[in-house]
Parts: structure tokens; C-alpha cells; sequence
């Protein structure tokens, strides 16, 4: 379409391509500026958790509570960390007359590293990261006693999810998978309300 306008000068002709290509630029610009900033927030979910040790398996589902704090770059890229607790995994196991009943809770760290691609309201997110985490667990055996148990365990975290953009909130769900010890599964499903500043 350019070629069909006629301008008098061959030096303007040079310099529209260029021009056009400076207010598109700033214009990216001006929607990453936008869409770039701090945020914080907390999310709700279930955290799914499964042991097998001795040929004893200890799994439950639980809720779970975290706080997020982090730095949105551009339309595509995120930095964020989160302290997040779960309420109490419990199991029970009898054999013959002996019960045992084993309770635990989790206390876990994470810093996790987003790719966003945005769409229209949205966007969708994939991200990896590192999570260390603190268990403090309690076993109770019928007739004997109460022991007390804690342990730490750390390693790498998978997530995945949608975030529907608002003015100056976000709605994120999201899926994470955590790298646990050998017979350790865990996972969380979570609802999050963000609030960009």
C-alpha cells in the first residue's frame, strides 16, 4: 500500500519503514510497561500426598495455604517466591490388636520461574523452580506411646495453569508438582488471587 502513495521526496520514502518501525516499538513498549510489575497474593488448594515405606503406604489429601510475592518482566516472563503450610496429613494402619496413627504437616518454600504466553484476558503459564520443605510429623501406637518425627526434604517443582488478568488483580489457577524422595509423591492444585502494584 505504501507504494501506491506519492511522495515528493525520495528521502521520506526511506525514512516511513524506519518511523513505522519506532512507533511499533514504542507501542510494545508502552504494553510491557503494562503488563510488567510486582504482585502478591495468596492462593487455596489441595495438597495431595503419598509414602511408601516398608511396604506401608501413608497418603492423604489435605488443604493447603500459601503466600506468593513476585515480579512480572513482561508478557512473558516471571520471578516469584512462596511460603505455603498445609493442615494435617493423617493415616492409620492396625494390625491385630495395634493401631497406628500417624499425623504430619508440611511448612514449604518455593522460588519458581514462569513462561507466560498471553491471550486476550488470559494467559497460560509453565514454570520450574525449588521448593524446600520442613515436615513435622507425630505417630501415635496403641498401648506404647507417642513418638515425635521431623524431616526436611528439598528439590525441584514443576507448574502449570491459567491466569485471568484483570486491572489490578489476577485469578491464577494452577497445578504443581514437586521432585520428592524415592516413594514420595506430592502435589498441589490451588486457587490464587493476585494484586498487581
Amino acid at each position: 500500500m505504501v507504494s501506491h502513495l506519492n511522495f515528493g521526496a525520495p528521502i521520506v520514502k526511506r525514512l516511513l519503514p524506519l518511523l513505522c518501525l519506532g512507533f511499533i516499538q514504542v507501542s510494545h513498549a508502552q504494553e510491557a510497561q503494562e503488563s510488567s510489575g510486582g504482585y502478591m497474593g495468596f492462593a487455596i488448594g489441595s495438597f495431595d500426598y503419598e509414602e511408601t515405606y516398608e511396604g506401608l503406604t501413608f497418603a492423604d489429601t489435605t488443604s493447603a495455604y500459601r503466600l506468593l510475592a513476585g515480579y512480572r518482566f513482561n508478557d512473558s516472563f516471571a520471578l516469584e517466591g512462596g511460603w505455603g503450610t498445609t493442615s494435617d496429613i493423617e493415616d492409620s494402619y492396625t494390625q491385630g490388636n495395634l493401631t497406628l496413627n500417624v499425623q504430619a504437616d508440611y511448612e514449604i518454600l518455593t522460588l519458581r520461574a514462569l513462561g507466560m504466553i498471553p491471550l486476550s484476558k488470559a494467559s497460560l503459564f509453565g514454570g520450574v523452580g525449588y521448593y524446600d520443605a520442613d515436615l513435622t510429623a507425630s505417630a501415635t501406637l496403641t498401648g506404647v506411646g507417642q513418638f515425635d518425627l521431623e524431616g526436611s526434604s528439598d528439590g525441584a517443582t514443576l507448574v502449570g495453569g491459567v491466569q485471568f488478568e484483570f486491572e489490578r488483580v489476577s485469578i491464577r489457577g494452577e497445578y504443581e508438582w514437586f521432585d520428592t524422595d524415592d516413594g514420595i509423591e506430592a502435589w498441589d492444585i490451588s486457587l490464587g488471587l493476585l494484586f498487581k502494584f
